[in-house]
């Protein structure tokens, strides 16, 4: 099976949720479909773009890998030359549109992972896009819902919100959540909260959309609330408060270390497609507590593996915390729970689900 993922390939040290979904499969599928290739772009932030290399570009971005960036027209060689029966789309990437057109011409599937809803999701940006911008993100978005074989969405809720703005056929939908890099061996955390209970909330890479922090901040001043710090990592906003923090993001090896100690993640406020973050979290043990409009929410069990709210109730993040600064929940076994949750969801069984979906399309 010739397979060709198409997309952004994530290469710094801090990697977006799409960049990690698209290098994890990669990684994964590789290994089992040998004849699979992953081609990317010369995006506006790569040094090497110009021109010439928007156009005719090439460079081969891994030494024993075939990942592959390509301007416009050596995309249209590649695919012409590689023939692949699939082209996944992995990341919503604007180049991708030239896949669409060679279609007809080389009959391939297109399977499409949905991260995000754009014609939603900019209604909620902080930074509004241009006119043009948001016209040709539109654009892209209503050719890949018309005309993909396949759209992988990461819930349940997430083709709910989808049913809003596009026709979505459940004949050719599928819901594969995202994965994520589980140690093999659990490490009991420490949950002792005599010292005070370390907090997480993760704020986002860049100041794309409101993810609750401020709503947060005004939960975290409930009086009831004490014996606490609260870490912000992402995007910050000014407060004086001792008991908060402000980190910027961390490389992943950094970020694994960095959770060690801390006992709860506290995800998006609201509306989250799946949150890979939460998902790393859940593999080193900590607690979370999410939304019921995350897609990650159909995965948690309240009180059994984490805690779910309601987005219309944000008070009852509060509830929770309480109950648990009161050692009302036995959180070393909420915490391993979690864990087990997130080994169920490790890359080579979320690689193996979209392997199957597939062989299914071509069948």
């Amino acid at each position: 099976m010739k397979i060709a993922l198409v997309g952004r390939f994530g290469e710094g040290k801090i990697l977006s949720g799409p960049e990690k979904v698209a290098k994890n499969l990669f990684n994964e599928i590789s290994l089992t479909n040998k004849d699979t290739v992953f081609l990317s772009y010369f995006f506006k932030t790569e040094k090497t773009r110009n021109f010439k290399t928007l156009l005719f570009g090439f460079q081969k971005l891994s030494s024993d890998r075939r990942v592959y960036r390509l301007g416009l027209f050596r995309l249209i060689l590649e695919l012409y030359k590689i023939r692949p029966s699939i082209i996944h789309l992995v990341t919503f990437e604007r180049f991708t549109i030239g896949v669409f057109l060679l279609k007809p011409l080389l009959k391939y599937k297109i399977v499409y992972t949905v991260h995000g809803i754009y014609k939603f999701e900019q209604t909620i940006f902080i930074n509004k896009p241009t006119f043009i911008s948001k016209l040709k993100d539109l654009t892209l978005e209503r050719l890949i819902f018309k005309k993909s074989d396949v759209l992988v969405f990461l819930s349940q809720k997430m083709i709910e919100l989808a049913k809003n703005y596009y026709e979505v056929n459940s004949s050719d939908s599928l819901i594969i959540p995202n994965g994520v890099l589980v140690h093999d061996n659990y490490e009991s955390r420490n949950f002792n909260l005599n010292h005070r209970l370390e907090v997480l909330f993760y704020n986002g890479l860049e100041n794309s959309r409101k993810r609750g922090l401020e709503d947060l901040l005004i939960i975290f001043s409930d009086k009831r609330l004490k014996n606490y710090h609260l870490t912000v990592i992402g995007n910050s906003i000014s407060t004086s408060s001792d008991d908060i923090s402000l980190i910027q993001p961390l490389p992943e090896k950094a970020i694994y270390e960095f959770l060690r100690d801390k006992h709860i993640l506290i995800d998006n406020l609201g509306y989250m497609p799946f949150s890979i973050f939460a998902m790393e979290a859940m593999a080193l043990g900590m607690v979370i507590l999410v939304s019921d409009q995350s897609g990650i929410a159909s995965f948690i069990k309240n009180g059994i593996n984490g805690f779910v709210y309601k987005e219309t109730q944000p008070e009852q993040i509060t509830d929770i915390l309480v109950e648990i600064l009161e050692a009302k929940h036995k959180l070393k076994e909420l915490s391993r729970e979690a864990y087990l949750t997130a080994r169920d969801l490790s890359w080579n069984k979320i690689a193996a689900q979209y392997l199957q979906a597939y062989r299914e399309l071509l069948a």
